[in-house]
């Protein structure tokens, strides 16, 4: 189990190995009685692109910046980074075939895959790079 950046009152029981990483006040214990491995900052991180809406309804994708020895819950960083509006991007549905895709990508247009299975005959291309 890997805890990184979190924050909570206190903690109690652990399991095979737990990883605590930017963690401030990690359980006490050393490795291997209890199993726990400690890591006082994450060295770098960046969290994966997220969907959310503004204050006005507007949907888009962001994506947080990349962040050095990393310590503390990140909720406040979230948000910080690039924004990208959702009409940038094509939004793939099962179904849709491989040229199609390819065509929106060539066009410069960023790839969102609506969940599903994919079956394509040939393979997605990135040529050209993500929109801005």
């Amino acid at each position: 189990m890997d805890l990184r950046n979190s924050e909570w009152g206190s903690w109690t029981g652990s399991n095979w190995n737990m990883v605590f990483v930017g963690v401030p006040s990690p359980p006490s214990g050393e490795w291997p009685v209890p199993p726990f491995t400690k890591v006082a900052k994450t060295p770098v991180v960046r969290e994966k692109p997220f969907l959310a809406v503004d204050a006005q309804g507007n949907y888009f994708v962001a994506c947080p910046s990349c962040a050095a020895t990393a310590r503390r819950h990140m909720a406040r960083r979230l948000h910080a980074g690039q924004v990208n509006p959702l009409d940038r991007f094509y939004i793939a549905h099962p179904g849709d075939t491989a040229s199609a895709i390819n065509a929106q990508l060539a066009a410069g247009k960023n790839l969102a895959l609506h969940p599903g299975i994919y079956e394509l005959a040939e393979a997605i291309r990135v040529t050209v790079p993500a929109a801005r």
